[in-house]
């Protein structure tokens, strides 16, 4: 069952009563957090972000985000059949997804391509069993789910997606994010309000900042 009546308490954690104008606008009225088609990254900066999909109307999606961050043409368009597309903003600042490459094209050895629109940079993400140097204190998350590494358009991160939606390891993946950087303060609170919240993804930057993505399980 969809989850479509839940997206705006996902957006008031993210931008409060303030949704930005241009993530408003790219928001399908029937976009589905459980789906994957919209839905909220919380990052330990405070500056909290939106994602949202191409899944629902893939011509307006398209529209909405060249016209929104021109540039990015290429690279959509460079997209094969059945990859997801995704934009991930706060409003302002923004990067344009390929995602879940690994599903339409293992050939490529590709999890993500990420376009940044303002620095004009493309960054390859790409699966891995090891962490790389730098990060060997997030040793907990290589216990469950998968961890893949980002390279290209500044410093190197580590992305780890729990895999909770198929893994029902709600409670293991919680643990290891919580051992390994800790967990920000909204998604708690998402998860005392909330039912089904869970981690999607976690993006650790060399800094040290933490970029959380939420999950929602379907509505039973």
């Amino acid at each position: 069952m969809s989850r479509a009546a839940d997206l705006p308490a996902l957006l008031a954690a993210a931008f409060g009563d303030a949704v930005p104008d241009r993530v408003a606008a790219l928001l399908p009225p029937d976009a589905d957090p459980a789906a994957f088609d919209a839905g909220v990254v919380l990052s330990s900066t405070g500056r909290h972000r939106a994602y949202i999909a191409d899944t629902r109307d893939p011509a307006g999606w398209e529209r909405g985000v060249r016209g929104a961050w021109p540039g990015c043409g290429r690279l959509l368009a460079a997209a094969p059949p059945g990859v997801r597309r995704m934009v991930d903003t706060d409003g302002t600042w923004a990067e344009v997804y390929l995602d879940d490459l690994h599903a339409v094209r293992p050939d490529l050895g590709l999890m993500c391509l990420a376009w940044s629109p303002a620095a004009r940079t493309l960054a390859r993400i790409r699966p891995v069993l090891e962490l790389p140097p730098g990060f060997s204190a997030l040793a907990p998350l290589a216990t469950v789910g998968k961890l893949a590494a980002r390279v290209g358009g500044g410093r190197p991160h580590v992305l780890w997606v729990s895999e909770v939606r198929w893994s029902g390891a709600r409670d293991a993946a919680r643990a290891a994010a919580e051992a390994a950087v800790g967990l920000p303060a909204a998604f708690l609170h998402l998860e005392e309000t909330l039912a089904g919240v869970y981690i999607d993804a976690l993006d650790i930057h060399a800094d040290g900042a933490v970029d959380l993505t939420v999950g929602l399980l379907p509505a039973r």
